[in-house]
């Protein structure tokens, strides 16, 4: 029987003192065989430090009811922080949030789930 390794993937938080320089913590990464990351919101010295690492790129919570609302708003956000760094970054998904309760007044903007 043949196992199939499964990529690993990290959350790259950036709520801290004294982080290292983002070039260094995505060396970090693909030299320990990590190929997939996620960020919480778009930041650019990450996003121009990656390569070779799928991407999960996270909408800030306090930007939800302005994309939800405004089209304009939505379309500037892809062109400047997926659009800009596309092909060289391997976008995957675009997650809309971090944590949100239903009693939060960004929740009416974040579809809920099958069971909820």
């Amino acid at each position: 029987m043949s196992q199939v390794a499964e990529p690993i993937g990290v959350c790259y938080g950036r709520v801290a003192k004294n982080l290292p320089p983002d070039p260094e913590v995505i060396s970090l990464y693909q030299a320990n065989g990590i190929t997939r990351m996620r960020i919480f919101y778009p930041n650019p010295p990450t996003l121009q430090a990656l390569s070779n690492i799928e991407l999960i790129i996270g909408v800030q919570n306090l930007d939800i009811h302005s994309l939800g609302n405004d089209v304009a708003a939505a379309t500037a956000l892809l062109e400047n922080n997926v659009l800009n760094y596309f092909p060289d970054v391997k976008f995957r998904y675009l997650a809309v949030g971090n944590e949100i309760n239903p009693q939060d007044a960004e929740a009416k903007y974040v579809l809920s789930g099958p069971n909820q």
